[in-house]
């Protein structure tokens, strides 16, 4: 993967769930990660939901590995351009100093 296509920067929004030391409840806290990325569009859907039609955009992620974000799943969020996206299924390619992360997103509903 050419370093030139990296030129994206979003954030990711890794989820993680602390203890409320009073009454013991689970609360989410997300911690933010930035990264650069190489960002493809894939073609726009359009949704009816309640009777107003809305666009939901769908983009490929590309950022390289590391192992703060080796553990990224469908429960964390990407950030980028004031949009947020659920994260629909990630794939790991390359291996040694050229891996690197596929994940596959779209705007959130």
């Amino acid at each position: 993967m050419d370093a030139g296509l990296f030129r994206y920067k979003i954030n990711i929004k890794k989820i993680a769930f602390v203890q409320d030391p009073d009454y013991g409840d689970a609360t989410p806290y997300y911690f933010p990660n930035d990264r650069y990325a190489a960002i493809k569009w894939v073609q726009a859907k359009e949704k009816l939901s309640g009777g107003i039609l809305s666009s939901v955009r769908q983009a490929v992620f590309t950022i390289r590995y590391s192992s703060l974000v080796s553990s990224i799943n469908a429960k964390d969020v990407i950030m980028y351009g004031g949009d947020e996206f659920d994260i629909q299924s990630v794939s790991y390619k390359g291996q040694g100093n050229k891996a690197y992360i596929e994940i596959i997103a779209q705007t959130k509903e």
